[in-house]
C-alpha cells in the first residue's frame, strides 16, 4: 500500500536553500544591488542570474530560489533593500 507524504511548501524549500547555499544567494543579491539600479525587470533579473559564475548558477539553479527568481516579474532595489515582486496565479471560489 502506497503511503503519502507531505509535499513541502514553497517557503520551506526556499528557507532550505536559503540555509545550503547562503553564501552563493548573497553573492547574487550583492550584485544586482550594486547596479544601483531602482527597477529591474523580469529579463534584467534573468540576465543577472546568468551573469554569474557557472558554478554558483548551478548550485542555485535546482532549488527553489532560482525558481523565485524565475516568477519574479520586477526586482525593486531601494537603499540596500531588495524588494522582489512575484506575480501568480490563485484559483478558487468565491462566494456573493
Amino acid at each position: 500500500m502506497a503511503t503519502l507524504t507531505r509535499v513541502q511548501s514553497i517557503r520551506e524549500r526556499v528557507d532550505e536553500t536559503l540555509k545550503t547555499h547562503r553564501n552563493e544567494i548573497v553573492a547574487l543579491l550583492t550584485r544586482i544591488e550594486g547596479k544601483g539600479k531602482g527597477i529591474l525587470q523580469h529579463h534584467h533579473i534573468i540576465a543577472e542570474f546568468e551573469a554569474i559564475s557557472e558554478e554558483i548558477r548551478n548550485k542555485l539553479a535546482g532549488g527553489a530560489f532560482s525558481e523565485v527568481l524565475r516568477s519574479t516579474q520586477q526586482l525593486f532595489c531601494l537603499h540596500g533593500l531588495l524588494l522582489l515582486c512575484a506575480q501568480g496565479l490563485v484559483s478558487g471560489s468565491t462566494s456573493g
